[in-house]
This record gives structure tokens, sequence and C-alpha cells, in this order.
């Protein structure tokens, strides 16, 4: 199974923006069952690392477009951070990320629930999502 370890850094602060879209938010109620917390948890990753990660078949959300613009598909991956929590991390088709950062959704506050700082390391490993 496919693990990675990455340090929390702070984000664009786009996440917030993004996790409040209705489109994207029904989606991941529809195939994950959630409602996102609005926000994600951004990691630093070995580059290599991601890509071995994000290598594995992701789960797809579909683009759409409303009346002002045309918003990119998701990649997801079901995880586990630390073992104890569920979560998902994402691959926007459209982002401003450079390769070593690898974004985290839940349905909860990811930060709070393991009471994450920056520079805080977390593990996260793929899982299935039932």
């Amino acid at each position: 199974k496919a693990k990675l370890s990455g340090k929390v850094v702070d984000g664009l602060g786009e996440g917030k923006y993004y996790t409040q879209i209705p489109q994207y938010n029904s989606q991941f109620s529809e195939i994950f069952g959630i409602s996102l917390y609005p926000g994600t948890l951004n990691l630093n990753v070995d580059s290599d690392e991601r890509a071995a990660f994000t290598n594995q078949m992701p789960i797809k959300l579909n683009g759409f477009q409303d009346k002002d613009r045309t918003f990119g598909g998701i990649d997801c991956w079901p995880c586990l951070i630390n073992g104890k929590g569920r979560a998902i991390a994402i691959l926007p088709h459209r982002t401003n990320h450079p390769k070593n950062v690898l974004e985290l959704v839940a349905d909860y506050c990811i930060r709070d629930k393991f009471k994450l700082k920056n520079n805080s390391i977390i593990s996260i490993g793929l899982m299935q999502w039932n």
C-alpha cells in the first residue's frame, strides 16, 4: 500500500473557498458520503513519494462550469492519517501548488483533531473508503 509522510505547511488560503463550492461538495457527498470541512491541510512532501502515492488509481471528481468560469476536476485518494483519521488526499487538475505539496480534505478540521502546527509531521496511507 502506498504511504507517504509530510510536514504541515500553510497553504494559499484558497482551500476554504473551493471546499465550499456546492458542485464539488455534492460530489464529495455522493462518492464519499461526507460534507467537507471548509479548508484543506497542506503537506510538504517528497515529490518522488508524492508521484508514487498519486500513481495509484484515483477516484475522479468532475470539473464543471458556472456562469463565470470553468472549474477543473479533482483526483482523490482516500487515506488514513497516522493510522487513525479518515481523510482524502486531493490533486486538483488546476493548482498553483508545486510538485512537493499534497492537500488533504476531511469532514472535520484535521489540524484540530490531530493538534497539528506548521512543521508537524504526519503520515498518510491509502485506504478503501466504504
